[in-house]
């Protein structure tokens, strides 16, 4: 049996999910789409195996920060639902 891998970079799902919504404020909304997002993304990878990744919630930029001083320069906060991952 082959293995077919899908990773998701989660936290970056969502924010993109998010930054699309009419209503900022509309985290149910958010949530959905996302859902529905990822339901679309394996639906149609069929993957054997699924990793989902996520920015550790007390880093600043991370390792990309330290290879790419750029990254992260002028993103906007993630809204409330992003702590939450």
């Amino acid at each position: 049996m082959s293995i077919h891998l899908v990773i998701i970079d989660a936290l970056n799902l969502i924010r993109r999910v998010h930054a699309v919504q009419p209503d900022p404020t509309d985290i149910d909304r958010t949530i959905q789409t996302t859902s529905r997002t990822l339901h679309r993304i394996l639906n149609e990878a069929n993957p054997t195996h699924i990793i989902a990744v996520f920015d550790h919630h007390e880093q600043d930029r991370g390792w990309r920060g330290e290879l790419l001083p750029e990254y992260k320069q002028n993103r906007k906060l993630c809204p409330s639902l992003c702590s939450m991952a």
